[in-house]
């Protein structure tokens, strides 16, 4: 896998959650899509497993990894606030506000749970439509 083909996945999640209705408006918000997808340029690199995007229901977005015990998740609201859970074997699960400083744990986190991942799903990557 390249990083163009993570590139190319997370841009089509980002245009299908543009189109998606919620009443007279749209189920994610332009911003919190913006302030998702700059967040993924900073801790996704070539070596990341797909994260699952989705809107959030109260049209802030998501991004969610889960292997086993490991699970990374990035939330922004519609007004741009950003959370991420992070948990790993052995250790208590931590929510907490994204920060400059934690882009780089929460990189280190993704690189561990893409290893652990690909270990053990070798095809992980038939698990999303390409």
């Amino acid at each position: 896998m390249t990083n163009s083909d993570l590139q190319q996945y997370i841009d089509a999640c980002m245009a299908n959650l543009a189109n998606i209705p919620m009443g007279d408006k749209f189920a994610s918000d332009e911003s919190a899509r913006k302030r998702l997808h700059e967040i993924l340029n900073q801790v996704c690199d070539a070596s990341t497993v797909f994260p699952t995007i989705a809107s959030d229901g109260e049209r802030g977005v998501d991004a969610s990894w889960h292997a086993l015990q490991y699970t990374v998740c990035i939330a922004v609201s519609s007004d741009k606030e950003t959370w991420c859970t992070l948990a790993r074997p052995r250790e208590r699960s931590r929510v907490e506000p994204l920060t400059e400083e934690s882009v780089a744990e929460v990189k280190r986190y993704l690189t561990e749970l893409s290893a652990f991942a690909k270990e053990h799903n070798p095809e992980w990557r038939t698990l999303f439509p390409a």
